[in-house]
């Protein structure tokens, strides 16, 4: 009693990397995209597909529409993707010292308004009031946690959602045969 449905599962469309890499390059090249990702992230994400959807059927009875949409959702997702996540390992490579920084604020007086006006910013500045903040331990990593509070690699994964069908039973009816059954 093995159920059947009418598409196919992601791992049964890309059973590999290769054949990921070779179709997302093939349609690169035909629509002349220059918004590409490496090869290093097109496997990582074939891989983080494969880990979530690779038993999940397609939401689409044409593969070909399929795979565009999967080309799609990379190529509007896949390069911010990419730079939250070297951002997200700069924040996570920080030292308590680097997290405790703090913001410095510059606050300038000029006493002489008959003068002509410059673009040298500091060509009639007679005071100058600099203070700088540093936080505590305890402050620098609750930041730090905030801003790492959301990883960004599950936010990009979930923009594929929408292309596989979650259903409790397939979408073909099974015909089922018991022994003693002649017809």
């Amino acid at each position: 009693m093995i159920p059947m449905f009418n598409t196919k599962t992601f791992n049964e469309v890309f059973p590999d990397i290769a054949s990921f890499k070779d179709n997302y390059d093939e349609l690169q090249a035909t629509a002349g995209l220059t918004n590409k990702l490496d090869d290093t992230d097109v496997a990582i994400t074939w891989q983080l597909l494969t880990a979530k959807y690779g038993n999940s059927h397609i939401a689409n009875s044409s593969e070909t529409q399929f795979k565009i949409r999967i080309w799609q959702t990379m190529f509007q997702y896949g390069p911010t993707w990419v730079k939250r996540n070297d951002i997200q390992n700069e924040l996570r490579s920080k030292t308590l010292a680097q997290l405790q920084e703090g913001d410095k604020a510059i606050y300038n007086t000029a006493l002489a308004p008959d003068s002509a006006i410059s673009t040298d910013e500091t060509a009639y500045i007679n005071q100058q009031n600099v203070t700088k903040r540093t936080k505590s331990p305890l402050g620098a990593y609750n930041e730090l946690l905030l801003l790492l509070e959301t990883d960004v690699t599950g936010e990009y994964i979930d923009k594929f959602k929408k292309l596989f069908g979650f259903v409790a039973s397939p979408n073909r009816t099974s015909i089922y045969v018991t022994e003693g059954d002649e017809d």
